[in-house]
């Protein structure tokens, strides 16, 4: 079971009991549903959400490397390997 913060909301470890990882355990051409961006930096937060990467919506890595490439919505999406382990995902099989 997660522990929490503040016994409101679950603190999420590397696997939680929904499936979620992080975006960087997904293999290039995995895809995975957004279920949780965690908030470091509001701005990054603000960012990821103008460019179409929200929970619900559904990614796929298109390369992997010093940079995460992400298809998103129609849009490809260049993340560092410290932003994309603030991104969680359930692995879908699409």
């Amino acid at each position: 079971m997660p522990t929490t913060l503040n016994d409101q909301e679950p603190m999420l470890t590397d696997k939680e009991p929904s499936g979620a990882v992080p975006l960087t355990d997904l293999p290039a051409g995995g895809t995975g549903l957004v279920m949780r961006i965690e908030e470091e930096d509001h701005a990054m937060l603000i960012r990821l959400k103008t460019m179409g990467m929200h929970e619900g919506r559904v990614v796929r890595v298109v390369r992997r490397g010093s940079r995460i490439i992400v298809s998103c919505g129609g849009t490809r999406i260049g993340l560092s390997a410290e932003v994309a382990r603030h991104v969680r995902v359930a692995p879908t099989s699409q």
